[in-house]
């Protein structure tokens, strides 16, 4: 996964993982994991100190932000104290709706911690993402103009945009710009929460106008 983005529309992201900085990200090598900034205590929009370990993450983990992408749809994001897991579900040629939870120890939940700061530090690189995506498609809507294409590790998308856009063709309603929706979420053992109080989820929308 290519991180050349991060240093212009991530300055939350690159302060706590300084590295992606210089273009690299947590998985241009296999078992490679981000390590976080000097002075960085926690995987927080701030900075400050998370909560304990998850779990079986061992020493030579800890301090690392880790990411699996499940081609061609899902983002796994592991960091010492939660799992951050974007869904995304193709909509039309045009619009994608994007689900991101936010797991946690169910012990870390139930102890009524605050866990904004935790929460914010990747809501945020969710919202500078959606429009960072939103740029880079103004030419679906526009008759004429040949169509965009992605990297190379997009081939599966690419192979299914006929299906897609035949969706797209039968008339599916169109969504507006990015919105977040709060909810609440449980998911194998973990408990999901969110920056404001009962909320677990991102739901956003990305859509070329």
């Amino acid at each position: 996964m290519e991180c050349y983005h991060c240093a212009t529309i991530h300055p939350e992201l690159t302060d706590v993982l300084p590295e992606f900085t210089d273009g690299y990200a947590a998985q241009y090598y296999v078992g490679h994991g981000a390590e976080f900034g000097e002075g960085v205590r926690g995987f927080t929009v701030d900075g400050s100190e998370g909560f304990g370990r998850l779990p079986e993450v061992s020493d030579g983990q800890d301090r690392r932000y880790y990411a699996v992408t499940v081609r061609p749809t899902v983002f796994v994001n592991l960091v010492p104290d939660h799992v951050i897991l974007h869904r995304m579900f193709p909509m039309a040629e045009d619009r994608t709706v994007v689900e991101c939870d936010w797991l946690y120890a169910p012990e870390v939940v139930a102890s009524g911690a605050d866990l904004s700061k935790s929460v914010e530090l990747f809501h945020r690189v969710n919202v500078q993402d959606f429009a960072a995506c939103e740029r880079t498609q103004l030419d679906h809507g526009v008759p004429g103009l040949p169509r965009g294409r992605g990297a190379g590790a997009d081939r599966a998308p690419h192979r299914d945009l006929p299906r897609v856009a035949a969706r797209s063709a039968r008339g599916r309603p169109r969504l507006g710009p990015v919105v977040t929706l709060p909810s609440s979420a449980r998911r194998a053992g973990l408990a999901a929460s969110g920056p404001r109080p009962a909320t677990a989820r991102d739901a956003g929308t990305c859509a070329s106008p």
